[in-house]
């Protein structure tokens, strides 16, 4: 009986993810050829390699420099300040498109290429900032001041001390950052316009709008071949982060020097607020008459049913809620049940990260269509696929400083597994679950791409109900649904770090 619930576990996992695969597979295999040969499937990929590459390199160069001055220098507010520079890395992408859509039309920022390379370096600059401060902070003073001492100058010090102890930091961000952007489909599709956009974009219209499913499952695995190596690399990887920081930090120097410094990290947390404040305050106004209309969040919340969107607004903020609920829910306790079993099978949570969302999603909507399988059904099995890599990788670093041996011990005293699992293992590894179980939630609600293609009328999560409103014309509507969404998930990551004060405090 014990072992039912890992069975359960390993089937899921390689039934859902290996028929989504192996669909495509099937499907796309076939047209391969066809596929490299459609110009438009090349200028797909030609056009994602070089954004990606571009805005990847702009994100860690933008980082590096804020991750140095958090993880060596002290200075008030700068924790705070942290945490505003990383908060665009939690919002939903159609947000942070919808926004820059609106600096593109008040003149700020032309459309295309720069538009959707600034906001992938909005997206993804806080990301970096906060993974090489980490890497670096495990680097000790001594090191730094022993070269110092030994005769070295500053940019010695910096090209031959600093620098290697953060290369690997460096490498894993700009990997990842090239893979998000690489596999980006909001910001393209709201940016891009019809000569700028990604594999991801071609994809979903070759599925939709030719309706070549073929065609579509071989961009796929074109796309596939291109990041599962990357994909692979980064699981295979060791944790880049050594737990706790051995780095002092510095006060600020006095001079131009500290000011300028402090002005760059001031203006990096003013630039990560800016576009939701433009985004909110545009959300306020109609943008015909230039009026002020708030009652448009109303609007939102009202069950009448809307012909853009086939179902009311207030369903479709309902729908992301359930589906938020269902898909942490499951990965949750499929987490917890990989990690208390006596089988290792942890890289079975990491499989999904070998597909980018649209593929998965275009494999789970070829198996609705042969299986039947409602839209809701799908979404929440896409999310869950989505979330789950997080989820464990969230659940694992908590567990990784107890005694692997715990539960065993609980059992030795006269404890039964489930009630040694509840009273000793659950309240020892609460802080990381809960952060597991918030961080899955958002991602729920801010994904875009999976559900803009498996979505039906009245299955529609928010995300997909802005881009319906955005599709219509209808911009204040589009504009306040992303900012609704926007709210949740800053709102989701505000309660998860007032609960984890308060589990410091009990403890």
């Amino acid at each position: 009986m014990r072992r039912c619930p890992l069975l359960i576990a390993v089937i899921s996992v390689l039934t859902l993810w290996g028929s989504s695969a192996g669909l495509i597979l099937i499907k796309g295999i076939g047209e391969l050829n066809k596929a490299i040969g459609d110009p438009g499937v090349i200028s797909a990929v030609k056009f994602s390699v070089l954004q990606a590459l571009i805005s990847a390199a702009a994100s860690v160069g933008l980082g590096s420099v804020l991750g140095y001055i958090d993880a060596t220098y002290e200075f008030r507010g700068r924790s705070f300040l942290r945490g505003v520079i990383a908060s665009p890395f939690t919002l939903p992408s159609i947000g942070v498109a919808l926004a820059f859509l609106l600096i593109c039309r008040a003149g700020i920022l032309p459309r295309g290429f720069p538009a959707i390379v600034a906001a992938h370096v909005y997206y993804n600059y806080g990301f970096c900032a906060v993974m090489i401060s980490s890497v670096l902070s495990t680097v000790p003073n001594e090191i730094d001041e022993a070269a110092e001492v030994l005769g070295a100058s500053s940019t010695t010090r910096f090209l031959r001390v600093v620098f290697p102890s953060v290369i690997k930091g460096i490498v894993s961000s700009f990997v990842i950052v090239y893979m998000l952007c690489f596999t980006s489909f909001a910001i393209p599709l709201v940016l891009g316009g019809s000569k700028c956009y990604t594999l991801e974009v071609e994809i979903y219209s070759l599925a939709t709008t030719f309706l070549d499913l073929r065609e579509s499952a071989a961009a796929a695995l074109l796309g596939l071949g291109l990041t599962a190596p990357l994909a692979i690399l980064l699981i295979r990887g060791k944790p880049i982060q050594m737990p706790g920081e051995a780095r002092r930090r510095k006060t600020v120097p006095n001079g131009i020097f500290g000011f300028l410094m402090l002005a760059f990290y001031a203006l990096a947390a003013i630039a990560a607020m800016y576009p939701i404040a433009y985004l909110f305050m545009n959300s306020l106004h109609n943008p015909i008459t230039s009026r002020l209309n708030p009652e448009v969040f109303l609007e939102l919340l009202s069950w009448k049913h809307n012909p853009y969107l086939g179902t009311s607004p207030a369903k479709t903020v309902m729908n992301s809620i359930m589906y938020g609920i269902a898909a942490s829910s499951l990965a949750l306790s499929w987490s917890l049940i990989a990690y208390t079993s006596e089988e290792d099978i942890s890289p079975l949570a990491f499989l999904p990260l070998a597909t980018s969302p649209m593929t998965l999603a275009l494999g789970l909507y070829m198996l609705g269509d042969i299986t039947g399988l409602e839209s809701w059904i799908l979404i929440i099995m896409s999310h869950w696929m989505i979330s789950l890599p997080f989820m464990y990788r969230f659940m694992a670093s908590s567990l990784s400083s107890l005694d692997p041996n715990l539960l065993d011990a609980a059992e030795v005293l006269g404890m039964e597994r489930k009630d040694a699992l509840v009273h000793v293992l659950l309240p020892a590894i609460a802080p990381g679950l809960l952060a597991g179980i918030f961080y899955s939630f958002s991602t729920s609600l801010a994904e875009t791409s999976a559900s803009t293609l498996l979505s039906t009328p009245g299955q529609q999560p928010m995300t997909v109900a802005s881009l319906q409103f955005l599709s219509g014309r209808m911009l204040q509507e589009s504009n306040a649904m992303s900012f609704l969404v926007t709210s949740f998930t800053l709102l989701i990551f505000l309660l998860e770090e007032i609960l984890q004060r308060r589990l410091r405090w009990l403890k």
